[in-house]
């Protein structure tokens, strides 16, 4: 964050990246160099990056959502009708740690063409997912939603942010559009 990294890691692990990080400037932590050095560090404790993830969230400016779009709203306890509709993968993760707790659809004809959900993942700080059905794709109902589910939440108190991976152009273009700054890199690792 801000060119410098925050490192949560194992007792096995933590000593390694102080010393390897004292005075490495967080903005080149993914150069492929370094990310192939910690992940053969990694290897030795019987771990490896498993992914990497950019981080955005809400700039100053307002930005208005720009489309004609019927939107329909869905509150915690309406979001479980989609649990099994793999068209909202993105959207919902259904997962207990992180709870959907709120959405938004945009509607044509009394047909879903998107969905963005938003999940608890800490009190005040909610992540915003997208899921734009591949028919409806090109047509910005994804920055239109997310630009609306944005600024629902935050007239609700609540920071929305929005992740997606390093390679995924479409979905940062998306954050970017709809009014996100980028902010933070998380790296994370699975046992091998």
């Amino acid at each position: 964050i801000n060119g410098k990294l925050v490192i949560k890691a194992s007792e096995e692990l933590l000593p390694w990246c102080r010393e390897e990080y004292k005075d490495f400037d967080g903005a080149w932590f993914a150069d492929f160099g370094n990310l192939r050095r910690l992940d053969s560090k990694l290897q030795s404790l019987g771990h490896c990056i498993a992914d990497i993830h950019h981080y955005y969230i809400p700039g100053r400016d307002v930005i208005i959502p720009q489309g004609n779009y019927q939107i329909k709203c869905f509150n915690k306890e309406e979001i479980w009708v989609f649990k099994d509709d793999e068209r909202f993968d993105e959207a919902f993760a259904f997962n207990e740690e992180t709870p959907d707790v709120f959405a938004v659809a945009a509607m044509e004809k009394g047909e879903i063409l998107g969905m963005a959900g938003a999940s608890m993942d800490y009190k005040n700080l909610w992540q915003i997912g997208i899921n734009v059905i591949p028919e409806a794709q090109g047509k910005g109902i994804g920055t239109y939603l997310v630009t609306h589910l944005k600024n629902e939440l935050l007239n609700r108190g609540i920071v929305p942010f929005y992740g997606t991976m390093g390679s995924h152009a479409r979905s940062q273009r998306i954050a970017v559009k709809a009014g996100f700054m980028p902010t933070w890199t998380a790296l994370y690792s699975e046992r091998i």
